[in-house]
């Protein structure tokens, strides 16, 4: 048996993030998509555009990519410029990459690991105090 408080989520680890492997030995942190202040931040982008319908899947990553930028993705780790030299993380970053058409798979890849309560219960957390 299991206790519910084992596999309840971890506000912490949602707001603040955890890191999660991507591709290539890079890193990404990712926060719970389900956080206050991104639902607040989608809510008044919604209401800006008036409610009016997205054309297709390009208009709503062009919305979106902003504010997972600021709000969902919280870092990277090994991740380079042309030149091999680290980029650090900046909101600025993030949202020209997840801008970039040739960065979907990263973008969807970021939403998917964001909805994912596993990464964000207790016991996970507890678990790798253990180790």
């Amino acid at each position: 048996m299991v206790r519910l408080c084992d596999v309840a989520a971890d506000l912490d680890r949602e707001r603040d993030g955890v890191w999660v492997h991507y591709s290539q030995g890079i890193e990404l942190k990712i926060a719970r998509l389900r956080t206050p202040e991104y639902r607040r931040a989608v809510n008044k982008a919604m209401k800006a555009r008036r409610e009016r319908p997205f054309e297709d899947a390009d208009d709503a990553v062009a919305m979106l990519a902003p504010l997972i930028a600021r709000y969902i993705l919280k870092d990277w780790r090994n991740i380079s410029d042309a030149e091999g030299k680290e980029r650090k993380y900046t909101v600025d970053e993030g949202t020209r990459e997840l801008l970039d058409p040739r960065n979907i798979d990263l973008y969807e890849f970021i939403v998917s690991k964001a909805n994912e309560a596993a990464l964000f219960e207790q016991e996970q957390l507890e678990d790798a105090e253990k180790n």
